[in-house]
């Protein structure tokens, strides 16, 4: 509310809103639309104007820059891996990891655990973003560290790799467990910030495209992690997903 009401922070002003700035081809269809003679041809025209315009207002609303697009589909990707993975499969999977039983105290100290270290992680991961901007190439080394926890939460749940069950019910295989999903948290915390950061800190790119970016971002995180939730609830509630005990 600070910066949205006081502009608390904020390193240039942002244009008036309701100002629309006409391309060249918008100028000339106006033009012809001028010398046409019947009402209804006029009317046809500023219709098929006013399509079009709302059209590319839509389309440059989320316009990402190339430079900005590899940043944006990790950190998008990094919100599936804690909300649409770690969050939607982390009971199941920290169950598999109980030798004796799905209901077994072990399975519960694990999850526990889990939760507890991937809730802590979350803001601190964020906060730590903060600090000093990333290098890219340590950003994208990052989203492929918490890529393979998220990968390894899902093997443990589901059993991707048949060779590894006997090993996610060792007592290594738990705090591997754990460690993951503290890795997915926290690295989503950081990734998706330093994002929104590197949207911001870009100069080189004009205001309007690093909102439009940053737009863009928050979208597909609804976009992408909501359906893959969805899905794997309902999995869930119909069973197809569930703890075995071998």
């Amino acid at each position: 509310m600070s910066i949205m009401y006081l502009g608390t922070g904020l390193r240039y002003e942002i244009e008036e809103e309701g100002t629309v700035t006409l391309t060249d081809d918008e100028d000339e269809s106006s033009d012809e639309s001028k010398t046409l003679d019947s009402d209804s041809d006029v009317s046809d025209v500023r219709q098929v104007s006013a399509v079009k315009r709302k059209r590319d207002y839509l389309i440059e609303g989320f316009a990402c820059p190339r430079k900005l697009l590899l940043p944006v589909i990790l950190a998008t990707l990094s919100q599936v891996a804690q909300w649409g993975i770690a969050a939607s499969l982390g009971q199941i999977g920290a169950a598999m990891t109980d030798p004796v039983s799905c209901h077994g105290s072990h399975g519960k100290r694990v999850y526990r655990l889990s939760l507890t270290s991937s809730m802590i992680a979350v803001p601190v991961g964020s906060i730590m973003s903060t600090m000093v901007t990333c290098p890219r190439m340590l950003f994208n080394a990052l989203s492929v560290i918490q890529m393979t926890a998220a990968v390894l939460i899902a093997d443990c749940a589901l059993g991707l790799f048949g060779l590894l069950s006997e090993f996610w019910k060792s007592e290594f295989g738990g705090n591997l467990y754990i460690i993951c999903f503290a890795l997915v948290g926290g690295l989503e915390g950081y990734l998706l910030t330093m994002a929104y950061r590197y949207i911001g800190d870009s100069d080189d790119i004009p205001g309007m495209r690093r909102q439009s970016a940053s737009r863009l971002l928050s979208l597909l995180g609804v976009l992408a992690v909501n359906p893959i939730s969805f899905a794997v609830g309902l999995s869930i509630q119909n069973g197809s997903v569930r703890c075995t005990e071998l």
